[in-house]
């Protein structure tokens, strides 16, 4: 009876050596995720992006774009930046932040829905020409001159994407993204606005968006 037991005993033993090359190969889901979107640099800004799992399919993200381009010194009366957001217009010196949060869901194992929403903090300085009053003998004149303005905007974004990546298993990634979206923008009334575009710094209105992250998983 007790040689029974040895076959018995090397089935069991095969049946877990058999088992160990698809438990390895099958890795276990990210927990985390961390990725840049580098097509912002055009717009003198970087996002910065961190994502938690909460479950199999639904994942949260949190980002963050700081936006810096210095002063233009060398073409300080005209400016010598422009970018996508400001329709192509020169300006100066841009500063700006901005903070955002999104639901991604998985329908399948590679391919995703992005519901999401921003808010952007621009303050952007720019060269124009214009009458400007000045005082003289208790008299009120008007120059016409060139001078560099300051223009303060805040931005709502809501916006829904459908995107994809590289497969899990892999450390580095690559997401991909298409989508639509609403803007809200508010400015101070008198200045120049910048909204002669969908991606303008004062634009309010729908927009389409495209983008690109690069980043790694943390498992």
């Amino acid at each position: 009876m007790k040689l029974l037991y040895i076959p018995l005993l090397f089935l069991c033993l095969q049946g877990l050596s058999g088992n160990l090359p698809a438990q390895t190969a099958e890795k276990p889901l990210p927990r985390y995720g961390f990725s840049i979107e580098p097509l912002y640099l055009y717009n003198g800004g970087l996002r910065i992006n961190a994502e938690k799992r909460l479950t199999e399919k639904e994942w949260f993200e949190l980002n963050i774009t700081p936006y810096y381009l210095p002063l233009a010194e060398y073409d300080y009366d005209y400016g010598a930046w422009y970018t996508i957001n400001s329709g192509f217009e020169y300006f100066s010196k841009l500063q700006g932040i901005g903070v955002g949060g999104s639901y991604k869901y998985y329908f399948s194992p590679l391919f995703f829905i992005n519901p999401g929403v921003s808010y952007t903090f621009y303050k952007v300085k720019y060269s124009d020409t214009d009458f400007y009053p000045y005082q003289e003998d208790g008299l009120t004149y008007y120059s016409f001159e060139r001078r560099q303005l300051s223009q303060i905007f805040n931005k709502f974004n809501l916006s829904f994407y459908i995107g994809g990546r590289t497969p899990f298993k892999r450390s580095f990634f690559v997401e991909y993204f298409v989508g639509a979206g609403q803007s809200f923008s508010s400015y101070k009334s008198g200045k120049k606005t910048f909204d002669d575009t969908m991606f303008g710094f004062g634009y309010t209105g729908l927009y389409l968006t495209t983008g690109v992250k690069l980043g790694f998983n943390i498992r």
